[in-house]
């Protein structure tokens, strides 16, 4: 049974040297819409977007946090 915490995987700090280089293989064909700053014009980058100038988009944190969907996002 799991509650109300969650855990974060911590390999990327022991294979350090494998992650940067998958992330950075993963990352390489969004790069131009990273640094420009034009996140609309890619659906992937889009999507993984989850707080977007200091406003939570994702329900799914703000349902997790027990958080209104309203900004500033009161706890319900």
């Amino acid at each position: 049974m799991l509650g109300d915490d969650y855990g974060v995987d911590h390999s990327p700090s022991y294979l350090w040297n494998s992650a940067t280089w998958e992330i950075s293989e993963a990352l390489l064909p969004h790069l131009r819409s990273v640094l420009t700053g034009d996140w609309d014009s890619s659906e992937i980058i889009q999507r993984a977007v989850e707080i977007r100038e200091g406003t939570i988009v994702n329900p799914r944190i703000l349902s997790f946090q027990h958080r209104s969907l309203e900004y500033p996002h009161a706890r319900g």
